[in-house]
């Protein structure tokens, strides 16, 4: 994993994941805990 980072956009959060394979992954939820899980989701796909 090369960067994760979060924004808050309005009411709207918003996730950036790159991998160090250069896919890049982009998320949005208005729920930060539901975007969170979507983020671990993501992350253990990228650990596989």
């Amino acid at each position: 994993m090369l960067s994760l980072s979060f924004l808050r956009d309005g009411d709207e959060f918003l996730a950036r994941l790159e991998s160090d394979s250069g896919q890049i992954t982009e998320l949005k939820n208005r729920s930060l805990d539901q975007l969170l899980t979507l983020v671990a989701s993501e992350l253990e796909d990228l650990l596989e």
